[in-house]
């Protein structure tokens, strides 16, 4: 049973690994194609973090002043220089940053101070637990789920 358990949670390991991947080689080629760009910086004692956003997630670009060149391309490389670290799994989308208007992404890792992020399957373990200690203590009657069943024909009671 244990086993059994064991081979559940690696592959649901394995599944929210490659939809973190997936996250974050989207955001990467948000990146290169200048959908996004960063937000801010996020300084703590031996780490940091950058927060990335944009028109797309319901902000503003960010945009050099008098739109010199220069700048551009400096924007550009450190654009270039994330999606890189992202696509070589150096650093991985650690959050999001939610406002009533927008939302940033905020990016890190262990090459700027932060923990790999690993899966957790913690929170799908605790439901499964809650399933079973209610399906085992709670008895719902059958007519109760047939008249359940039967009014709701069209997804609604």
């Amino acid at each position: 049973m244990q086993n059994n358990m064991d081979d559940s949670n690696n592959a649901n390991k394995r599944g929210i690994y490659a939809f973190q991947r997936s996250i974050d080689i989207i955001t990467a080629i948000l990146l290169l194609t200048n959908q996004i760009t960063i937000e801010g910086i996020f300084i703590r004692p031996r780490k940091f973090s950058i927060s990335v956003g944009g028109p797309l997630f319901g902000g503003t670009r960010v945009v050099p002043k008098d739109n010199w060149a220069i700048e551009q391309d400096i924007l550009d490389l450190i654009h270039i220089f994330l999606a890189i670290l992202l696509l070589s799994d150096k650093i991985t989308i650690t959050g999001i940053f939610i406002t009533s208007a927008e939302f940033t992404v905020t990016v890190s890792g262990p090459i700027f101070g932060y923990t790999r992020t690993v899966p957790s399957t913690l929170m799908l373990e605790n439901y499964q637990s809650f399933y079973s200690a209610v399906k085992e203590h709670y008895i719902v009657p059958p007519e109760l789920l047939s008249n359940l069943m039967r009014n709701d024909g069209n997804g609604q009671c």
